[in-house]
C-alpha cells in the first residue's frame, strides 16, 4: 500500500527522533533508528550500526558543559528529511552556536542515515578538538 502522505510520517518520525536527541533520550533515539543505521559527521566521518549512532549523540552531550539543541526547520520528500537544527554549547572554555542541516534517510519507518552539515567547519572543529 502506498502512504499517501510520506512527508507527514516522515516528518514525524525525524520530528519524534530529534525531539528524542533534544531531550537526551538515547533509548528512544535508538528505537527510531536502523540497526544498520549511518552516521556521517564532518568532524569525526562516517559511522556505522545504531550504537555508533547513539554514541556520537551521547559524546555530544557528554563532552560538553552545556548542550542545548533546537529545531530550526523541517523540510521532508517520501524518503529524505532535510532539518536545520541550532546547537549551541560550551566546552573547555569555548563556545559553539551553529546552524547544522542534518539530512536523513527513512527506511521501512526508521532513520537510516544522517549526514551533518556544519555552517563553519573550522570553528566546529576547534570546538571539538
Amino acid at each position: 500500500m502506498i502512504d499517501p502522505q510520506p512527508s507527514t510520517v516522515n516528518g514525524d518520525l525525524v520530528s519524534a527522533w530529534l525531539s528524542a536527541r533534544a531531550e537526551r533520550d538515547l533509548d528512544r533515539v535508538a528505537s527510531l533508528t536502523t540497526a544498520d543505521a549511518i552516521w556521517h559527521s564532518p568532524v569525526e566521518g562516517r559511522r556505522i550500526g545504531r550504537a555508533a549512532v547513539i554514541e556520537e549523540i551521547r559524546r555530544a552531550f557528554e563532552n560538553t558543559d552545556r548542550f542545548e539543541t533546537a529545531l530550526v526547520s523541517l523540510r521532508c520528500q517520501s524518503t529524505t528529511a532535510e532539518a536545520q537544527i541550532r546547537n549551541v554549547a560550551t566546552r573547555h572554555g569555548k563556545s559553539l552556536d551553529s546552524v547544522q542541516t542534518l539530512s536523513f534517510r527513512v527506511e521501512n519507518g526508521q532513520i537510516a542515515e544522517i549526514h551533518v552539515q556544519v555552517d563553519d567547519q573550522a570553528q566546529v572543529e576547534d570546538f571539538w578538538r
